[in-house]
């Protein structure tokens, strides 16, 4: 049923991850393989070069487990480029919260902040 919609329809970010992500992870605990992350990627631009996809995907698997998790998946996109305001907050929650129950903690809020303000301090988000 999800594969009814082509993902080059859908406009926002967030929801083409999603669908990506359901469409292409047969096992959620393991997360994406590389060869599932380079057929979706082929999906969208089929002229990506493999070496290409693969650095991208090396990049992404922050924890280097050879596989992406739902967090290191997300990072496909920049949350510059989210432009609904409750989504972009889904998103530097689901990438930088550690624990949900306890939420945000100072740094992981700066981390996510200096993802879009590069220039400011770590002092200046602690003012």
């Amino acid at each position: 049923m999800i594969r009814s919609v082509h993902p080059k329809d859908i406009e926002d970010q967030m929801s083409k991850l999603t669908w990506y992500w359901n469409a292409y992870v047969w096992d959620v605990e393991l997360g994406m393989t590389f060869d599932e992350f380079a057929k979706g990627s082929k999906l969208e631009n089929p002229e990506t070069p493999d070496e290409e996809l693969f650095k991208y995907f090396n990049d992404m698997d922050t924890d280097k487990s050879k596989s992406l998790s739902w967090r290191e998946f997300l990072r496909a996109i920049h949350p510059k480029d989210i432009k609904d305001i409750k989504t972009k907050l889904r998103w530097y929650w689901q990438v930088y919260v550690s624990d949900k129950e306890k939420g945000m903690t100072l740094e992981e809020f700066i981390a996510g902040g200096q993802l879009e303000s590069k220039d400011k301090s770590k002092e200046e988000y602690i003012k």
